[in-house]
C-alpha cells in the first residue's frame, strides 16, 4: 500500500486559499533540495522570488539556522 501525498490547500505563509505553487525554501541553485518546499499562493510566491528580504524571512520561518548553514545560505537579519 503506497501512501498518496495531497498538497494543502491554503498557502503556508498568508493563508490564502486558491492555487499554490511548492516554493523551494533554499534555491535549486544554490543547492536545495525538493524536500525542503513549501506551498505559496501566486503572490507569496512571485514576492519569495522578487524580493531578498521576503525570501530570507521565510527560511527564518520554515528552516532552522543549522539548514541554512548547510546549504550555504546566509541567515542575514531581514530586520535592517
Amino acid at each position: 500500500m503506497s501512501v498518496q501525498y495531497y498538497p494543502p490547500t491554503t498557502c503556508e505563509y498568508c493563508g490564502t486559499t486558491g492555487d499554490l505553487t511548492e516554493h523551494h525554501l533554499v534555491r535549486r541553485s544554490a543547492g536545495g533540495t525538493r524536500g525542503k518546499t513549501i506551498w505559496l499562493c501566486f503572490n507569496c510566491h512571485r514576492k519569495a522570488t522578487d524580493d531578498k528580504k521576503f525570501e530570507l524571512n521565510l527560511q527564518r520561518i520554515f528552516l532552522t539556522p543549522e539548514e541554512v548553514k548547510n546549504k550555504g545560505m546566509p541567515l542575514e537579519d531581514v530586520d535592517s
